[in-house]
């Protein structure tokens, strides 16, 4: 069977579906498609360290606030791969006066 479009509009075009392709390729495919991963997260942060949270976020790259209230900061995180957003959230959660939940 050969994938002729789809969501992707077209770039997978004379592709075997079901082929396995390597990570390596749908990162490339996607960056040459302007597709880019993005996903939202709420920060908990101590009540007296919301400001200097607040200016770490703002400096992160890839990483919009959106909003923050008594306390907790909703951020917007966008990037080119699951793992560039997966850093972003592990610099954010390490931060101090960010509380994070316990495993």
């Amino acid at each position: 069977m050969i994938d002729n479009g789809g969501w992707f509009g077209g770039m997978a075009a004379g592709l075997v579906v079901g082929q396995k392709r390597s990570n390596a390729f749908a990162v490339q495919a996607m960056a040459e498609h302007g597709i880019r991963h993005i996903s939202s997260a709420v920060v908990a942060t101590l009540p007296d360290h919301t400001g200097s949270v607040l200016v770490a976020l703002h400096n992160m790259d890839g990483v919009d606030v959106y909003a923050h209230e008594r306390g907790k900061i909703v951020v917007v995180i966008e990037g080119a791969t699951t793992g560039v957003m997966g850093d972003a959230l592990s610099k954010r959660s390490l931060m101090d006066g960010v509380v994070s939940p316990r495993r």
